[in-house]
């Protein structure tokens, strides 16, 4: 029995436990700054920013930006867009321009970032401000070309089938007329 007691007590004395308070993210990420080297573009191409921002504890899952034409700063899909950002290999947060725009001068309208555990924070060109944080960037005006590519699908003007109900074996006609002005 004192052998047993003995391995016992050697036992408890290996184990280990470890302990550790689990720590809750409730702070959304922060913006610092924000750099955009380039300003001309055309439909299509890729726009990249250098983002200083940090989240404490989860980490960054999503950076939307908005721009909208310079001659009428609301934002509707007619006179504005958005860009989903990606990290790319370089380490920059980069997105596809939509091919369907208008040439035009673009500027900043807001911002949405949002961490791993969905804590966001709004960014908007109209305040200075907010919870004592610097939210102009000063982003310059960006000058997109509309692409000179064949964007749009072709239209479809008719269609018929030579008849409805079909017996297996038995050919039918579809007749499709389109165009692709």
């Amino acid at each position: 029995m004192k052998y047993i007691k003995f391995l016992l007590v050697i036992f408890l004395m290996l184990i280990t436990i470890n302990v550790s308070a689990e720590t809750t993210d409730t702070t959304a990420p922060i913006i610092n700054s924000i750099k955009l080297n380039k300003t001309n573009y055309t439909a299509g191409d890729t726009i990249s920013f250098d983002f200083d921002a940090t989240d404490d504890i989860s980490g960054i899952f999503d950076i939307v930006i908005t721009f909208v034409n310079v001659d009428d700063p609301t934002y509707d899909s007619n006179n504005g867009f958005l860009v989903n950002l990606d990290l790319d290999n370089n380490g920059k947060w980069s997105a596809k321009l939509p091919l369907k725009m208008k040439t035009g001068k673009y500027m900043f309208y807001e911002l949405f970032i949002e961490d791993n555990v969905r804590n966001e924070r709004w960014y908007t060109k109209f305040e200075t401000f907010r919870n004592g944080e610097i939210t102009d960037f000063s982003l310059p005006v960006i000058d997109i070309k509309a692409t000179d590519k064949d964007i749009n699908g072709p239209i479809l003007k008719d269609f018929k089938i030579s008849k409805l109900t079909v017996d297996p074996n038995e050919e039918f006609t579809i007749t499709v007329v389109a165009e692709d002005p």
